[in-house]
């Protein structure tokens, strides 16, 4: 159970954009405490990944208690030094109010700052901003522009938004059979929002349209996934 335990912790740093080698070797090596010492030097000397790192720790209350306000104030000094994964954590922060005030003005902007640098999951939250018209007016073609671009980026819950939208009717048809097409390639990539959307639908879904479905999925899992091995950013 620890080991599956330290697994997740591994995935969820490594994932959170930190890119200080020596750091992410010593999570590695289950080296946590080691790990958080050097973040916490290297945020005071100034360097923003050590902020970055630190961020974690308390986002996650990874080795430390979980504190969001500890982690915003962290995310806030990297995000300022222009690192995208702290730009986009700390719009979502900022959207949901958590550790901070909420202000979705902010976070619009941070996200975009964020996807300006390519970065996937900064175009699936733009995608979310735009359909729910938080910090801005609703708009569905921006917010399906937005999760396209994540999906060519290979975000698996960018294929999770583009089937929302089919699925609610938001700037295109309504297409229940669309959007499970959507929702399967997301499934077969992990998204956990995708699979169950997936059992709902398939559950009334009668074998033609399921068929069908499953042959738009074949499609867009190719379109965006050519070689089966696509990594995630």
């Amino acid at each position: 159970m620890r080991k599956i335990a330290f697994l997740s912790a591994l995935w969820l740093f490594l994932a959170a954009g930190t890119t200080n080698d020596e750091t992410n070797a010593l999570v590695r090596d289950n080296k946590l405490e080691a790990a958080f010492l050097l973040a916490q030097q290297r945020a005071d000397q100034g360097d923003p990944e050590g902020d970055q790192a630190l961020a974690w720790f308390y986002d996650h209350g990874k080795l430390v208690v979980a504190d969001k306000q500890k982690a915003a104030k962290h995310f806030r000094v990297c995000a300022d030094a222009g690192l995208k994964h702290c730009q986009w954590r700390l719009a979502v922060m900022l959207d949901r109010g958590e550790g901070v005030e909420l202000d979705t003005a902010e976070a619009l902007n941070l996200l975009q700052k964020s996807s300006s640098q390519n970065y996937s999951r900064a175009y699936v939250s733009l995608g979310v901003m735009f359909a729910q018209g938080r910090g801005t007016a609703v708009d569905y073609q921006k917010a399906m522009k937005s999760y396209l671009t994540a999906a060519r980026l290979k975000n698996e819950h960018a294929f999770y938004g583009v089937g929302v939208l089919h699925l609610l009717g938001q700037g295109t048809p309504k297409d229940k059979v669309r959007a499970l097409g959507w929702f399967l390639v997301a499934t077969s990539h992990g998204d956990k929002e995708a699979q169950n959307a997936t059992d709902i639908l398939m559950r009334d879904m009668d074998l033609k349209g399921a068929k069908k479905a499953a042959k738009i999925a074949t499609e867009v899992d190719q379109r965006y996934f050519p070689t089966s091995n696509g990594s995630r950013r």
